[in-house]
This record gives C-alpha cells, structure tokens and sequence, in this order.
C-alpha cells in the first residue's frame, strides 16, 4: 500500500486520513562569546480528505528569535519577536494503491521582510521549506512523488520537483526557479517507524553562485514515530551539509505531534 505523507516536509509520517500536526524545530546554535541567541520554527498542519483521490493541505508557519547580551557599560539587553511566516495552502492527488502522488500548492505572501525572527526561520528551514519564511514572494510548487510500503515493513519515499518564486510588493527580483529533490527509507509497522533520508534545493535562475556545488543545498535526516491514533509523536534530527550552514548551526532537532481523526 502506498504511505501518503504531508506536502510540506518529506519527513513527517501522514496518512490519508483527517490530520492535525504541530511541529516544533529548534537548531542547535554555534555558541556565541558576546550574545545568547535563540531561534525556532513552527507548524500548524491541517490534512483533510476531499475524497478517495484528494486531499486538501493547509500549514500556517511561525518564526520565533531571541538575543540577550551585555554593552561595555554591563546593561543588559533582552530582545525577542515572533512573526507569522508565509501561508501554504494545497491539494494532494493521487490514485488509491497507486505509488505516486501529486502536491501542488501556494505560499500566500503573508510573511513581512520587517521582522528579523522571519529570516531567522528562512535560515533554518532553507533546505527544507524556505517557502514558508521568504517575504515578498508568492510561490508555487508543483512535485511528483513515488512512494511506497511493503509487506515487509520496508518503506521509501522519492519527491522531485519545481518551485516557482513571483516577487510582489516592492521586490523587483523577478522570478525565481528552484528544483526540489529527495528520498528517505527506513520500516514502518503499525505502531512505529524508523527513517534516514537526503533532500536538496537546486537555485537554477540564481547567476551569482559559481557553479552547481554553490547553487545547491543539502541536508541529511532520521527521523522516528510512535503511535497510530489518535495520537502519534516524533523526532526529526536535521544535519546541515554545506558550510554555510554547519558554521551557523550543528544540528535541527524537530519534534511533532499529530491528532488522527476518525
């Protein structure tokens, strides 16, 4: 039987049945001698069955940053924001016990370039989701996955796809076009699942980057759940795999919570 699984990550485990899911993902900051910094994301995912062969997709994404550090003079400072990150609303199609699925969804504008805590979460989630934290954009996904769960246990998961980047407001950047790409394996019982996985972002329309080793990134995860209804959790652990990201953080670990109605 094909596994469905939620539009936005590759690395939640959802079925195609009536889902609510928060998420919460936290990265594990290189230390600072001069502030104490702090940064996380959240999710609020909704997944609805529109029938046998849709399903409606909904996420509201939230940012969340803190600094405290001392001046010259000993005062302290304590700053934090929380900001709302760009809407995502979209269907998923497929064909029952067939392995692939269609996502196709948008990023509403919703995230404003005025607040730090939404660059915080567009670092964090820049492998993963960065449509959710970049502001000005409206943006478009559309992504083919193959999928599939055998009686063994042995489950895998390959996604691919374009994502489409409209500037609005002020922004006079034009368009821009990544390509997304993906898989995970691990087993899944009924009860339990175990996971390792590789995806990427191929920035294709951006000139300044010398070369396909800069215009993408990478990242490794594992990932595990426990639980069938009406209560599931799980842990995602997050490895940067370019340098920009491993000097700025060492790890993300992500921890989910889903409520399975009947």
């Amino acid at each position: 039987l094909c596994s469905m699984v939620s539009a936005q990550t590759l690395w939640l485990d959802n079925g195609h049945e009536q889902r609510f899911t928060l998420e919460f993902n936290r990265p594990s900051l290189e230390e600072s001698d001069f502030a104490d910094i702090s940064v996380y994301t959240m999710f609020f995912n909704m997944h609805l069955p529109l029938g046998n062969t849709t399903d409606l997709v909904g996420t509201v994404p939230v940012a969340y940053s803190s600094i405290s550090y001392s001046d010259f003079f000993g005062n302290e400072y304590d700053e934090s924001e929380t900001a709302l990150g760009n809407i995502y609303a979209g269907l998923e199609i497929h064909r029952k016990d067939a392995p692939t699925m269609w996502e196709i969804g948008l990023y509403l504008p919703t995230a404003s370039s005025e607040n730090s805590a939404v660059s915080d979460g567009l670092i964090v989630e820049w492998v993963d989701r960065p449509g959710a934290f970049a502001p000005d954009y409206l943006i478009a996904n559309a992504l083919i996955n193959v999928l599939q769960t055998e009686s063994s246990g042995l489950d895998w998961r390959f996604r691919a796809g374009p994502s489409f980047w409209f500037s609005t407001g002020d922004r006079s950047d034009g368009t821009e076009i990544f390509m997304q790409y993906g898989g995970k394996i691990g087993f899944k019982t009924r009860q339990a699942g175990f996971f390792i996985g590789l995806n990427g972002r191929w920035w294709q329309t951006q000139d300044n980057l010398d070369g396909f080793s800069e215009q993408t990134f990478h990242q490794m995860a594992l990932s595990a759940h426990i639980g069938n209804r009406p209560v599931q959790a799980g842990v995602i652990i997050r490895l940067p795999l370019d340098e920009d990201f491993s000097d700025a953080y060492n790890y993300i670990l992500g921890l989910n919570l889903a409520f399975i109605l009947p």
